[in-house]
């Protein structure tokens, strides 16, 4: 901030004296300091200075109203599943100590330990993708059908974007979701067997409308294999209540031993007390192994809270940069039009003096200011 102050100081100040130094003196005492003329470079900068600034207050303030209703309204994404009664926790395998061979082991014993706890009712294991679940994001998938026509190429016209995570069997049950068709992802959906994938509802009916999307293939992005479709399960997220079904995110979920290269994994409980259980999460994981850190542990409630209230304290942040960024443009446009009024006040001595009213020099200003900032925002972008 010091750099850029002092850079736009200079930038300023030089741009001044040397305007000032092709000014003739005789010049500026003979028209008692004022120059009458304005050249039309000096009437380009400032308007170019004011579209800026208008552009970004207008941006800022777009960009603040969009935060605030995608954190507030109620016909925001929101979970089909309860999240009452769920606790999550972050456990990472660092490389150095586990390779890729020792995860999937070390996963099943963590779902085996927490299931076995008292009051715990389900446990399962997800990567980390399924967190973006609990901030109703989207964007992280992109699943492309296989032309019907030409197998093994891709189909351009059926590109979706939802999320994608890689789970374990048992991750349906835990949420709560059920199986529309097909079946679940079972303890064999091993590496080396054939990759298979349980696609949303929504990624469905998308992909293959009117038709069983059982036996169809698709492919991950960043992943060169086909995974076949065995079952389609109920959508986790909607858009609202207010919103058909086809807004609702699409979500693919494939087998945890088929995806390779993972550290970081979520554990997902279902108990009646998740309170209680994340209490016993941390040191069960450290009776299988002590070097397995685990981290963020809470109930799913709170999760969701605390990305809502990150994206509401956002917006706030983006609020007041457009507050003060309007401010900066009000007083761009003030500076202008006062510089402007300045330099025309012997014109508007004569308008006076020939028969106008005071009235319609004060329009007059007021249409100039109106006409910059039209002006303004044309530049930065098509007019309205």
């Amino acid at each position: 901030a010091v750099a850029a102050g002092g850079f736009a100081a200079l930038v300023v100040g030089g741009l001044t004296a040397w305007r000032g130094s092709r000014t003739s003196p005789l010049r500026l005492c003979g028209s008692s300091g004022t120059a009458q003329s304005t050249s039309s470079g000096g009437t380009w900068t400032r308007t170019a200075l004011v579209a800026v600034q208008v552009g970004a207050a207008v941006v800022l303030l777009l960009g603040t109203g969009l935060y605030l209703i995608r954190a507030l309204s109620e016909d925001a994404a929101s979970h089909t599943f309860e999240t009452s009664r769920l606790a999550t926790a972050q456990i990472v395998f660092d490389g150095d100590r586990f390779n890729a061979t020792q995860v999937p082991d070390m996963l099943q014993r963590v779902v085996t330990a927490v299931e076995q706890l008292e009051g715990i009712d389900a446990g399962a294991i997800a990567d980390g993708m399924f967190g973006a679940m609990y901030a109703r994001a989207n964007g992280m998938l992109s699943l492309t059908a296989e032309d019907e026509r030409e197998p093994g190429t891709l189909s351009r016209r059926r590109l979706l974007t939802g999320l994608q995570a890689a789970v374990s069997p048992g991750f349906l049950d835990v949420l709560g979701l059920k199986v529309l068709s097909g079946r679940n992802l079972r303890p064999t959906d091993l590496d080396g067997a054939p990759e298979v994938v349980l696609i949303s509802e929504t990624a469905a009916r998308t992909l293959w409308p009117e038709m069983d999307p059982l036996g169809r293939r698709v492919r991950l992005a960043g992943d060169r294999r086909w995974f076949t479709v065995v079952g389609t399960f109920e959508d986790p997220m909607r858009q609202g209540q207010a919103a058909s079904s086809t807004c609702s995110p699409c979500v693919a979920l494939t087998s945890w031993a088929q995806m390779k290269g993972h550290r970081e994994w979520l554990v997902v409980l279902r108990a009646e007390r998740p309170g209680v259980a994340v209490q016993q999460l941390r040191p069960a994981v450290d009776a299988i192994n002590p070097d397995v850190p685990v981290f963020n542990a809470t109930v799913a409630d709170r999760s969701i809270f605390s990305a809502t209230n990150a994206a509401i304290a956002l917006s706030g942040l983006v609020g007041v940069l457009g507050l003060v960024s309007l401010a900066i443009a009000a007083l761009g446009v003030y500076g202008v039009m006062s510089y402007s009024v300045s330099r025309r006040t012997k014109e508007f001595g004569i308008r006076l003096a020939l028969g106008a009213t005071p009235s319609r020099i004060v329009r007059a200003v007021v249409d100039d200011a109106v006409h910059l900032v039209r002006r303004a925002l044309e530049a930065v972008g098509p007019a309205p």
